[in-house]
C-alpha cells in the first residue's frame, strides 16, 4: 500500500482509497450504534398491568381513598372484590379513567366507568379497552378508617 524509497513516501491510489473507505466505515458504525451516554435520559419501558393488582387486606383512612392503577395495552377483563366484614362500615368502589383523577379528587363531576356506591361488600366485573384507569376504594364520606377484610383486584 505504501512504499518507502530513499526516505520519502510514495502513495498509491489504491492505498488512499482503502484508507478513506475504512474511515467512512468507522464513522458509519458510530452513527448507527452511538456509544451509551452517562447521565442521559434513560428510556423507560412501559409497564402493563397483568394478573393480580392487589390481594389481601388493606386499610382505607377516614375521609380518604385507596387507588390502584391499571395500565392496559389490550382489551382485558377487570375483576374486583372487596368486603369490609361489617354492615356498618361502607366504602365505594369506583373505576375512572386516569386523566379524570385530578377532577375526581377535587370533587368535580366525573363520569365513572363503573361505581358500586357505598356498600359493605362489592363485586366488579368489567371489560375494559386499552388505556390507563384507576380503581379507587373511596371512604371520603366516612368518619372512621375502614379495614377491608378482603381486597382482590386483578386483570385477565
Amino acid at each position: 500500500m505504501f512504499e518507502q524509497r530513499k526516505k520519502t513516501w510514495n502513495y498509491s491510489w489504491v492505498g488512499i482509497i482503502g484508507v478513506v473507505i475504512i474511515i467512512i466505515a468507522i464513522v458509519q458504525i458510530f452513527k448507527v450504534n452511538p456509544p451509551d451516554r452517562a447521565g442521559g435520559a434513560a428510556q423507560l419501558k412501559p409497564s402493563w398491568t397483568e394478573g393480580k393488582v392487589f390481594d389481601g387486606s388493606a386499610e382505607v383512612p377516614a375521609g380518604g381513598y385507596l387507588p390502584h392503577r391499571l395500565d392496559l395495552n389490550r382489551r382485558a377483563t377487570f375483576k374486583g372484590f372487596f368486603t369490609t366484614g361489617r354492615n356498618d362500615r361502607r366504602v365505594a368502589g369506583t373505576l375512572i379513567k386516569a386523566e379524570d383523577f385530578n377532577m375526581w379528587k377535587l370533587g368535580e363531576d366525573v363520569d365513572p366507568m363503573l361505581s358500586t356506591g357505598p356498600v359493605p361488600r362489592g363485586t366488579i366485573n368489567r371489560v375494559l379497552e386499552s388505556g390507563s384507569y384507576l380503581f379507587l376504594i373511596d371512604n371520603r364520606g366516612g368518619e372512621v378508617p375502614v379495614t377491608l377484610a378482603v381486597l382482590d383486584v386483578g386483570v385477565e
